[in-house]
């Protein structure tokens, strides 16, 4: 007789596990959805442009939507690539509504979606931000691209992104001066970038100085831009302190088209004195040689 109970109960059980694995992976579920979404948009082109069938990209990707829960680890992930996939066919007011609401939601530590794609939230936080200011841009609403621009100011940049705050100034201060060029606003194109020319071992700084020439550019010639820059460095200096003496508890300054910039320490180089570790700061910066290695 015990057996008999042991046998059915097994039996109960296994039924209730299958019938949970098959609801797990049921098209009814969203993250069924979003894993059949991405599948069919990076591997069949033909389905994912044609609406009109029941297994098409736009069709998984809305009932994703409708059906996945706002509070699940995974969701934004799939407001994101789905954003994805109405850029990739030119409907940017989808591509707008996800993005859009994928600002507005909590984001996790981590995505855990069994997709080969990265699952980092702070990459596609930036990603967003940046395709709102351009989308914004090109609709002419300068207004609510500078909002989204000032958006990086609404997190906890250390313990949500993980990355250094200065790192998202540069990148905030890149789509500001986007956006100043757009209304031919030079000086104020200019003025944003340059407090942030001297972040060492940064993985955007190259691109930024670049792109920072490039605004310089648009109003001096580049003898001009070198000879500011190398007179600006060439006379760093400390403020309230004697001349020829230095502090070394006191930051330095440079400035540079009228700007003061703060020059800031270099770790690896916390041997030297002051007055040399900031001076490794300046000729060492991507700046420095970006300005001197650009043609006549």
């Amino acid at each position: 007789m015990n057996r008999k109970i042991i046998a059915i109960f097994t039996l109960m059980m296994c039924c209730i596990a299958f019938s949970q694995n098959a609801e797990a992976q049921s098209p009814h579920d969203g993250m069924w959805h979003l894993k059949r979404a991405y599948d069919l948009f990076k591997s069949i082109p033909y389905k994912r442009r044609d609406p009109g069938l029941k297994d098409s990209v736009e069709v998984h990707f809305d009932k994703f939507h409708s059906t996945a829960k706002k509070y699940e680890n995974d969701y934004g992930l799939g407001l994101f690539l789905a954003s994805e996939f109405y850029k990739d066919i030119s409907d940017i007011n989808k591509e707008q509504e996800y993005l859009t609401e994928f600002l507005e939601i909590k984001k996790p530590e981590a995505y855990k979606i069994d997709l080969p794609i990265d699952h980092e939230p702070w990459n596609y936080y930036i990603k967003t931000v940046e395709r709102l200011v351009d989308i914004k841009i090109l609709e002419g609403d300068y207004y609510r691209a500078m909002k989204y621009a000032e958006e990086f100011k609404g997190y906890d940049l250390e313990a949500f992104m993980k990355r250094s705050s200065r790192s998202m100034e540069m990148k905030q201060a890149m789509l500001k001066s986007e956006i100043f060029a757009k209304q031919d606003r030079k000086d104020a194109a200019i003025s944003v970038m340059l407090p942030h020319i001297l972040i060492l071992w940064d993985a955007n700084s190259l691109d930024y100085s670049k792109k920072l020439l490039e605004r310089l550019l648009v109003k001096y010639r580049i003898q001009k831009i070198r000879a500011e820059v190398e007179y600006g460095f060439r006379n760093m200096y400390q403020k309230d302190v004697e001349l020829h003496e230095v502090d070394e508890d006191k930051p330095f300054y440079v400035t540079v088209f009228d700007l003061e910039i703060e020059v800031p320490k270099n770790s690896y180089m916390e041997h030297k004195n002051a007055f040399d570790n900031c001076m490794y700061t300046l000729w060492e910066s991507d700046f420095y040689m970006v300005v001197n290695l650009k043609g006549e």
